[in-house]
């Protein structure tokens, strides 16, 4: 899943959207989100069309059985990066489904570059935790024992986003698109978290039954510098 902030037409007013699994949800703004606010809308991507414009237009339209939303992207890597994910759950069980691309658009082929960009990119990965309080629902008000708001794999070392953006830098990298959750079918839920009901002794599963405990998983990618125009 992925989230990101763009501008949403008429006049292209600024939105906060979040890829969930097969729905596509956008907030007035960021704090919108991390408040747990309903969304302003949703929009199911499966069996979407994707047109992408003129690469210099930063802009791209996704027509769905049930709306139609006009975009601007950041960047042109924020806009490459949307439409790919977009795509990859448009086409899931609708094999028939292509983008369509303006006449002036052009598919640049794989080079060596290219390559090599790949093997030297770096996956950033952080935990995303959360425990279940009684008469509160799930939040991040965890116990001491408990393991961090947001950590490595093993709940014992503190990360965050800011920390990755550090270690980014430190290694002479820039992002690759925004950060995204790993929604993993018959591993997750829907928006990417795996239930326990212990967290020291864990058996993640995607049914939220019994469950004291979930996480999610946050990846993004990075290169090196030298590969960012």
């Amino acid at each position: 899943t992925k989230r990101r902030t763009l501008l949403l037409h008429s006049q292209y007013r600024e939105r906060y959207f979040v890829l969930m699994g097969h729905e596509l949800k956008y907030y007035v703004g960021k704090g919108d989100y991390y408040a747990d606010q309903e969304p302003k809308g949703v929009i199911d991507i499966r069996g979407a069309k994707i047109f992408e414009k003129p690469a210099a237009t930063l802009s791209f339209t996704i027509d769905s059985s049930d709306k139609r939303l006009d975009l601007k992207a950041p960047n042109e890597e924020s806009r490459a990066e949307w439409i790919k994910r977009l795509n990859e759950v448009a086409t899931q069980n609708h094999p028939g489904h292509e983008t369509h691309k303006s006449k002036d658009h052009r598919t640049r082929p794989t080079s060596q570059s290219d390559i090599e960009q790949n093997r030297q990119s770096k996956k950033h990965v952080l935990y995303e935790n959360q425990r279940y309080i009684f008469m509160k629902g799930w939040g991040h008000g965890l116990l001491p024992t408990d393991p961090w708001e947001f950590s490595d794999e093993t709940g014992k070392v503190k990360q965050s986003f800011a920390s990755s953006e550090e270690e980014v830098n430190a290694m002479n990298h820039r992002w690759k698109g925004p950060w995204i959750v790993s929604v993993r079918p018959k591993e997750t839920d829907d928006e990417g978290w795996e239930y326990s009901t212990f967290y020291k002794i864990p058996k993640w599963q995607s049914n939220s039954s019994h469950a004291m405990f979930r996480r999610r998983r946050w990846e993004r990618l990075s290169v090196p510098v030298q590969y960012v125009e």
